[in-house]
């Protein structure tokens, strides 16, 4: 077992649990493969997956927009899950890219320790940078466990 792996098993120490306890025996190493997945945005590069098409773009003008697109991660403060719907929407300038990719690109950027804030920043930016597209806006609506498990989204934070 990796040092993750003993990390783990700390982490089960600390919180009273056992880990020779026949249900978390292979804790360890499910949680290591898990945060692998997880966090395998950081592996990725955007301009592998961007491929610009610009047969049949030359007239377009119109917005493309994808909405709902599923996204999963994590908070940089509390390891905690982040998941709901980004969507994206651009204007081509010429150049044009298959839908598909833009669920892969807020796919990369969500499978890392985020804010929401950074996460929709980085989205525009790859697209800005690999399409040229005239402009760009990107909406993420999520749910943040960090806030939501420990009773912040429900709290008066004037007091």
């Amino acid at each position: 077992m990796g040092s993750f792996g003993e990390s783990v098993v700390k982490l089960l120490q600390f919180v009273g649990e056992d880990p020779s306890r026949s249900g978390l025996r292979e804790t360890p190493a499910r949680v290591t493969r898990a945060w692998q997945f997880w966090c395998g945005g950081y592996g990725k590069d955007p301009k592998d997956i961007l491929k610009v098409f610009e047969d049949g773009a030359e007239k377009h003008n119109q917005t493309i927009t994808v909405q709902d697109i599923p996204i999963y991660s994590h908070c940089e403060h509390h390891l905690a899950p982040i998941f709901g719907t980004c969507t994206i929407s651009y204007a081509p300038n010429g150049k044009i890219i298959g839908l598909s990719k833009l669920s892969r690109l807020a796919d990369i950027f969500a499978r890392r320790l985020q804010v929401q804030e950074r996460m929709t920043d980085q989205i525009a930016d790859a697209l800005f940078t690999h399409l040229e597209p005239k402009g760009v806006g990107v909406i993420i609506k999520a749910r943040h466990l960090c806030m939501e498990s420990r009773g912040c989204a429900n709290r008066d934070t004037r007091r």
